[in-house]
């Protein structure tokens, strides 16, 4: 649950970021970003399994 809650910190900021630059406020930088992250997260939940 701690590990979700990481994640979901991770998601605001990047959240934030994106919102705040208005200069990066665009689709395509927010679809890379977000991209990015669920592959991140994917990875990490296929760690989470492997260890359990």
């Amino acid at each position: 649950m701690k590990e979700n809650f990481k994640y979901n910190d991770i998601v605001n900021s990047l959240w934030k970021k994106t919102k705040n630059c208005s200069t990066y406020n665009t689709s395509l930088y927010m679809d890379r970003d977000f991209t990015l992250l669920i592959t991140v997260g994917k990875l990490i939940m296929v760690k989470r399994r492997r260890i359990l």
